[in-house]
């Protein structure tokens, strides 16, 4: 009887080990799964993708103008923020939308735009690939979503060269020459109108446009007709054409207020001064902005007082109107003051 039931307790025994055996491992599954969870994000974060980032331009990088300027600033923002990014230049308008699509379509995660016009672009393509957001340098369109410009108080860049100008003047007759008359480029003629007309009521001043970025024959014929017309002093903002218009002031024997940028180096005799509407700065804010998550889509107004637009003088020409040279930086810290106010149009 004993020995009967040691092997039936034996028998138990063996059954409940095999049984033990196959029973589902339920806890200790759930351990390894949250342990693998964290080290599956860790591995994503150490891995994260780098922003992409495009900037897009009609003309070449290399203008001493608006492209190079606006080119400086955002390759001051990659570095800065290590990131990805790609470029396009010399494109025709009616492949804007097209570019727009491609840049999206490949994952870029901001496009910039170097032109106002820019903008039906953002605005079409931003509708269709909401995770991209797309900004033109002097645009003025905004969805709220995906989609913002970078407004430059352009008229501040025009007041600040017409005083040069408008002071210095012997004929009392000063010229602009604009690449293409939009909006904002017509802001610099107002502001430098305004401003001769407080100085000065009998100045003249001449506005002509080329109606094109890169037209450098048509911006030097232009600057002809201006100096044959009287005009001592000229202001282009003509990109390309700037460069091809100060030449021919300087052939001519006249003098000129260079834009954009610091363009003393264009004619070091015969530039005076540059009041600047620094896109170089508005580019770098705005890819600052986006990398650091607070860019908004909404058309951002930047000028005097947020460092984008200034005045820079030719250190020859400092040093010969240091009256003036103060007057200007008075009428710079006005500007950013507010204490100025824009001029209508």
């Amino acid at each position: 009887m004993k020995k009967s039931l040691l092997i039936i307790m034996s028998l138990l025994l063996v059954l409940g080990l095999v049984m033990a055996s196959c029973a589902p491992q339920a806890a200790p599954a759930e351990e390894e799964a949250a342990e693998a969870e964290p080290a599956e994000a860790e591995e994503e974060a150490a891995s994260g993708e780098k922003l992409k980032v495009a900037l897009v331009h009609y003309g070449v990088f290399t203008d001493q103008s608006w492209g190079q300027g606006g080119y400086e600033g955002f390759m001051r923002a990659v570095e800065e923020y290590d990131l990805e990014y790609a470029t396009t230049e010399m494109l025709p308008q009616a492949e804007y939308e097209a570019t727009y699509r491609d840049y999206a379509a490949k994952g870029f995660d901001l496009v910039v735009g170097l032109d106002g016009a820019m903008d039906e672009a953002a605005e079409i393509v931003g509708a269709e690939y909401p995770d991209t957001f797309f900004i033109t340098d002097s645009g003025r369109f905004a969805n709220g979503t995906n989609v913002g410009s970078i407004g430059i108080a352009e008229w501040q860049e025009g007041y600040l060269g017409g005083t040069v100008m408008a002071r210095l003047t012997e004929n009392k007759k000063i010229g602009f020459i604009g690449g293409v008359d939009l909006p904002v480029i017509v802001q610099v003629e107002t502001g430098i109108r305004a401003v001769a007309a407080e100085i000065d009521p009998e100045i003249e001043v001449m506005a002509s446009y080329v109606g094109s970025w890169t037209d450098v024959q048509k911006s030097k014929e232009l600057a002809s007709a201006m100096i044959d017309a009287g005009a001592d002093y000229i202001m282009p903002k003509a990109d390309a054409g700037s460069v091809a218009a100060i030449g021919v002031a300087e052939e001519r024997g006249v003098f000129a207020v260079g834009s954009t940028g610091d363009m003393t180096d264009v004619s070091p005799d015969h530039v005076i001064a540059s009041a600047r509407a620094r896109n170089d700065e508005a580019v770098y804010r705005a890819v600052k902005l986006f990398a650091e998550g607070e860019l908004t889509p909404e058309v951002l107004l930047w000028g005097a007082k947020e460092g984008v637009v200034d005045i820079v003088w030719n250190p020859k020409y400092k040093e010969m109107y240091p009256d003036l040279y103060e007057e200007t930086m008075q009428v710079f810290e006005d500007l950013k003051s507010g204490k100025i106010e824009e001029p209508e149009m």
